[in-house]
C-alpha cells in the first residue's frame, strides 16, 4: 500500500444494503478496499467532512501485530 496515495470515498452499488447503494473507501484507482463492514461520513457546518471506516479484526486479513 502506498501511504501517500490518495484514497477516495465513493457511493457504490451494494445489493445487500437497503436502497442498493452504499459509501465505501477506495484506493486511488477506485477499487474498493475489501472487508469493510461500515463506512460513515460526517460533516459539521464549520468543519471538514470525515469518514470512519470499520474493518473486522478477523485474524486472517486483518490481525493484531505482535
Amino acid at each position: 500500500m502506498n501511504r501517500s496515495a490518495p484514497m477516495l470515498v465513493k457511493i457504490v452499488d451494494a445489493s445487500g444494503v437497503p436502497g442498493g447503494r452504499a459509501i465505501a473507501l477506495c484506493d486511488e484507482n477506485g477499487e474498493i478496499w475489501g472487508r469493510q463492514t461500515r463506512a460513515v461520513v460526517e460533516n459539521d457546518a464549520d468543519g471538514i467532512p470525515t469518514v470512519t471506516v470499520t474493518f473486522p479484526i478477523d485474524g486472517d486479513r486483518i490481525r493484531f501485530a505482535g
